[in-house]
């Protein structure tokens, strides 16, 4: 059989048709773990609840759940790739393998687990009156310059590299004043920046940023800000901030709204509007 040209957007269609029918069970199982946060669509599955699927399941490898979860500037219709008829088969089995499994049917999905405090990859809090800069400075000064490149020419925050989007978020609050730490990379949904400044009036203020470098249709979820709240129990942390380039859920927000003295988010909108008061003053 010679090779296909499919696109994402038809792989992601191909996954709504194949998990379809165990969709009901999927949602019934949620609205009973997270109970009156949750809200559960009526009919197919909605994008939200394919990209859930995508990046639970662990029969996918990693370029393969970044492609399909990930629009780009273009779309998913516009990202075209050949395929073999094998690649075919084996795609359409793990999403059947993976929709019968237990983790999906009863929503019970990576991302909910209790991570530990990240260890940074510098062995002190910088400051930047402090010699010599830490190695991320130098190693990527203008994350600032690059986004506002992005923004300028009309593109997407999204299209930052994962280790730019977060050096971007420390360059931001080192801009404003804070002490900033950069964590080392790691994909077990730990902090990414943690940054620290003394408050004359009430002391030292010791935050924890998580960065999610999410496409315009991907969003943070319920279980993203309760996951970062957990370890600003463990980390003893004044301020929680969750950081992303796309959106958040309803709920998230919600939840955000009622804990708003301990957590705090930016979405896509308040990053650009960061961004450009740093270039334009």
């Amino acid at each position: 059989m010679p090779d296909l040209t499919v696109t994402a957007q038809e792989l992601r269609d191909i996954i709504e048709d194949l998990i379809a029918e165990t969709i009901d069970l999927h949602r019934n199982s949620r609205m009973i773990s997270t109970g009156e946060s949750y809200d559960p669509p009526i009919g197919r599955p909605t994008d939200e609840e394919i990209d859930d699927f995508i990046a639970s399941n662990t029969l996918l490898d990693s370029e393969t759940q970044e492609q399909l979860m990930d629009p780009g500037l273009l779309g998913f219709a516009a990202k075209t790739a050949r395929a073999s008829g094998k690649w075919m088969r084996d795609f359409r089995k793990h999403i059947k393998d993976w929709r019968q499994n237990n983790s999906w049917l009863a929503a019970d999905l990576p991302w909910i687990a209790t991570v530990s405090p990240p260890m940074a990859s510098e062995s002190e809090v910088w400051h930047p009156s402090q010699e010599p800069q830490p190695g991320w400075i130098s190693r990527s000064p203008t994350a600032i310059l690059l986004a506002a490149d992005l923004l300028r020419t009309g593109r997407l925050l999204s299209e930052l590299p994962w280790r730019t989007f977060e050096e971007l978020i420390g360059q931001l609050l080192e801009s404003d004043g804070w002490s900033v730490n950069v964590t080392r990379p790691s994909k077990d949904g730990g902090i990414d920046v943690v940054a620290l400044r003394n408050d004359v009036t009430l002391g030292p203020i010791r935050s924890l940023w998580q960065a999610k470098r999410y496409g315009p249709r991907r969003h943070v979820r319920l279980s993203d800000v309760r996951e970062l709240g957990g370890i600003m129990e463990i980390d003893r942390a004044t301020k929680g901030v969750v950081v992303t380039t796309g959106r958040l859920t309803r709920g998230a927000l919600d939840w955000i709204r009622r804990d708003k003295y301990r957590l705090d988010y930016k979405d896509a909108q308040k990053m650009e509007a960061w961004i450009r008061s740093k270039i334009l003053g």
